[in-house]
């Protein structure tokens, strides 16, 4: 699956910002790739003197450290924390069939902080961002990204924006409704749910034909 796929945006949500983990922070899976792949080279004449399972041995080493190397590519890739103009999106994927993906908009954001602990984090300049939610079983925890004081800067200002363009919109709506009869508020409203089951049963057929 593609990372576009695994987002799922929307027809006119933009990407403004993707986050993914310091590579540097990655360097015990460099290490161990390196020394699979390297490591049979060293014991090159003696693997060959041992004929054919001395050839397997070699072969498998060096494919054990692709694979290993490419599965930690493939995570790093995936693990992605996404900044949209409606919402952030996070993906945490352990492991190559185990994925789950959060998605908040602005207005249900309470807080957004972030921390740099320890030296090797002040010299390099990578932390953690903590978003707090509406829903506390719903908060998100970015790990280990550089800059992480741009990122928290970023989703403060479009939280702002949200809520006071949602402020505006609860405004005008009232104002509208007060113009109107208790009929009309009555239709207005019976309308609005029909639109919602419609774009609720699109969205769920969208779904299954990308699936």
């Amino acid at each position: 699956m593609s990372l576009e796929k695994a987002l799922n945006l929307k027809d006119d949500e933009q990407v403004l910002y993707v986050a993914h983990q310091f590579p540097f922070t990655y360097w015990p899976s460099m290490l161990i790739t390196f020394v699979l792949i390297v490591l049979p080279f060293f014991f090159l004449f003696p693997l060959f003197d041992l004929g054919w399972w001395g050839l397997l041995i070699f072969i498998a080493m060096i494919l054990i450290g692709l694979i290993y190397g490419l599965r930690q590519a493939l995570k790093w890739y995936y693990n992605v924390f996404v900044v949209t103009d409606k919402r952030v999106i996070d993906i945490d994927q352990r492991g190559l069939f185990d994925r789950t993906v959060s998605a908040v908009p602005y207005q249900n954001i309470e807080d957004v902080s972030y921390r740099i602990k320890g030296v090797g984090q002040t010299i390099f300049r990578y932390g953690n961002v903590m978003v707090d939610t509406a829903s506390s079983s719903a908060n998100l925890v970015v790990q280990k990204i550089r800059h992480p004081h741009v990122l928290q800067e970023l989703i403060s200002e479009l939280r702002v924006e949200a809520r006071e363009a949602g402020d505006e919109r609860i405004q005008a709506l009232k104002e509208f409704t007060e113009k109107l009869s208790i009929q009309e508020v009555k239709g207005l409203v019976k309308k609005l749910k029909k639109e919602e089951r419609q774009e609720a049963v699109k969205e769920f057929f969208e779904e299954g034909d990308k699936d």
